[in-house]
């Protein structure tokens, strides 16, 4: 007989004050119609050894480098189910860095035959109003947002618009009750996007009704770059993230694009702090003027854009007859 998972509904609690992360996940298995003594009686909990005599959900919680962080014993199928899962100490999400966990959920039949598998992401964070201003896990953050145009209904065209408000630096999308679904609070989960509720959450009037979508925020407001002969003034001015979350690609050019050197590094640069980072490239051996590139890329894919991604870019023109200062 055939199970399925046909629904999911979660709910993330966090007890600040022991830095834990609950996760409260209520699943609707299909098929149930057709159940028989097959089953095993419901409510109780299975032992490992009698955990594949008949369907069972199993289900863990897992990291973003895929380890395994906690699990339930096996469950006796039924047409609602309901259990709980807890984080200690996880790491927090925010839409800098929105770091997901995953909870795998499988209906297993035997130990090697699964009948259906759902994953769903989890994220743990906490909200806190604090003089009038918005916290999250602690830190004040700048809403940078827009709302979701009412004729944005199909699920490419919602994805379209949340990658365009990624690549132009927004971090918040305002919708309506009757928008708000639970595959956008997904995406916006996955993208790392504030989703605020009108009238709920915040009043709209601060917010703009549309995103210009022929129009790019002039630069990004997390990071600055400002490239001189031998290296590049990094300014860190996110809430969250240190430098070294993304990779630093450098090229040397020739006027015709022509690259006469290229290389990556990572540095650490704490968020709230600038520094100067050296980059040691070779002159190049032809007299001329030349193009010197920094860039910060992504170090990982996302959903809104491919590992490489260059989310900041800066450069300057330098000559061969420069000579670098000893150090």
């Amino acid at each position: 007989m055939k199970y399925t998972i046909e629904k999911i509904e979660t709910k993330v609690t966090w007890e600040e004050e022991q830095a834990v992360g609950n996760v409260e996940a209520s699943v609707w298995i299909g098929g149930m119609e057709q159940q028989t003594e097959e089953i095993q009686k419901p409510g109780l909990y299975l032992t490992s050894a009698e955990a594949y005599t008949s369907p069972v959900l199993c289900a863990s919680l897992v990291n973003r480098d895929g380890q395994e962080i906690d699990r339930i014993f096996p469950l006796p199928l039924e047409e609602e189910m309901q259990f709980c899962m807890r984080a200690e100490d996880p790491q927090l999400w925010n839409a800098e860095d929105p770091y997901c966990y995953q909870l795998v959920l499988e209906i297993m039949e035997g130990e090697n035959f699964c009948q259906d598998r759902r994953v769903e992401p989890v994220a743990f964070s906490w909200w806190k109003i604090v003089d009038g201003q918005t916290c999250i896990n602690g830190k004040a953050v700048v809403f940078r947002g827009v709302a979701l145009p009412e004729e944005k209904k199909e699920p490419e065209d919602i994805q379209e618009f949340l990658q365009t408000m990624k690549q132009n630096f927004q971090n918040t999308l305002l919708v309506k009750t009757e928008q708000k679904s639970a595959q956008l609070q997904r995406w916006c989960l996955e993208y790392g996007i504030y989703l605020l509720e009108e009238g709920k959450d915040v009043d709209a009037g601060w917010l703009r009704a549309r995103l210009d979508l022929e129009k790019e925020e002039e630069s990004n407001p997390n990071f600055s770059l400002q490239v001189v002969q031998t290296g590049v003034l990094v300014e860190n001015r996110s809430t969250f993230v240190d430098v070294s979350e993304y990779e630093m690609h450098y090229e040397v050019c020739d006027m015709n694009g022509r690259i006469i050197s290229e290389g990556q590094l990572c540095t650490e640069i704490s968020a709230g702090s600038s520094r100067y980072v050296d980059i040691p490239f070779a002159m190049p051996a032809q007299p001329g003027e030349y193009r010197f590139c920094v860039s910060l890329c992504l170090k990982r894919d996302t959903p809104w854009a491919a590992k490489g991604y260059a989310i900041v870019s800066a450069e300057t023109k330098i000559s061969n007859l420069y000579e670098r200062p000893e150090k």
